[in-house]
C-alpha cells in the first residue's frame, strides 16, 4: 500500500513550487485555428528539451515522423476535451506518436494524479498508462491523489512505493522543464521546435502534422 501522508506531503511541495518564464522571442506569425482564431506560440530555442525528460510516456511508434507533446493537467477542462480526439488521432495515424508531459499547474490535487499516472508508467508500462490516462481525463469532478489511486485500483494497476518515489522525481523534473522551455498554460502542444497554446482542434492538429512532414516546420509560410 501506498503511504498516503508522503504521497500528499510530497505533491504539496511540488504543487507550490514557482515557474518562472525565461526569455523566449520568436513567434510564427498568422498561425491560426480552423475557425481562424489566432493561436499564441513560441518557437523553442531548445528543441531537443524535452526528448531528454525522464518518465515521458510515448504513444506511438518510436520512428513516427511527427511527434505531437501535451503538456497537459488532469484538472484542465480543455484536456479533458481534447483527450478523446487525441487519442483517436495518434490510433489513426500510423506515423504519428503522442507524448505525455506532466505539467500539473492547478493545485495539488494534479500532482498528486501525475505522480499516480508515471507511477503505473513504471510497474504497468504503455499499456496500463494509456487505460489510467483514458480514465482520469472521463472522471468525473476533481481529480487528486485518491481518486486516482480509486481508478488505478479499479483497473488493476496497483503502485508500491518504489514506482510513487520515482514518479515524484520525474514529475518535479518535467515541471522544472516547463518553466525553462517557458510552457506555463495547459494544454500546450509542442510539433517541431513550435510550442502552441490550447487545443485547436483535430483538423487543426492534422494540417499541422502535414506541413510539418512538409516543410519541417507546422507553418510552411
Amino acid at each position: 500500500m501506498i503511504d498516503r501522508r508522503g504521497f500528499f506531503a510530497g505533491a504539496l511541495t511540488l504543487a507550490t513550487t514557482a515557474i518562472a518564464r525565461p526569455s523566449q522571442a520568436e513567434t510564427i506569425a498568422g498561425l491560426a485555428a480552423a475557425d481562424g482564431s489566432p493561436m499564441r506560440n513560441v518557437v523553442l530555442t531548445d528543441r531537443e528539451g524535452i526528448s531528454r525528460a525522464q518518465g515521458l510516456t510515448r504513444f506511438g511508434p518510436a520512428d513516427a515522423d511527427v511527434v505531437v507533446v501535451e503538456a497537459f493537467d488532469y484538472n484542465c477542462g480543455y484536456c479533458r476535451n481534447a483527450g478523446r480526439e487525441l487519442d483517436e488521432l495518434a490510433r489513426a495515424d500510423d506515423g504519428l506518436a503522442l507524448v505525455l508531459f506532466h505539467l500539473p499547474i492547478l493545485g495539488p490535487g494534479s500532482v498528486e494524479a501525475a505522480q499516480l499516472h508515471a507511477a503505473v508508467v513504471r510497474r504497468h508500462g504503455i499499456d496500463g498508462a494509456r487505460a489510467l490516462h483514458a480514465a482520469l481525463l472521463q472522471a468525473r469532478g476533481k481529480v487528486d491523489g485518491a481518486k486516482a489511486q480509486a481508478l488505478a485500483s479499479s483497473l488493476g494497476l496497483e503502485v508500491g512505493e518504489e514506482e510513487i518515489a520515482a514518479a515524484r522525481q520525474e514529475v518535479a523534473g518535467q515541471r522544472a522543464l516547463a518553466g525553462r522551455l517557458g510552457l506555463l498554460y495547459t494544454p500546450t502542444f509542442v510539433i517541431g521546435d513550435v510550442a502552441f497554446i490550447g487545443w485547436p482542434g483535430r483538423p487543426t492538429l492534422e494540417r499541422f502534422a502535414a506541413m510539418q512532414r512538409r516543410c519541417g516546420r507546422i507553418s510552411c509560410g
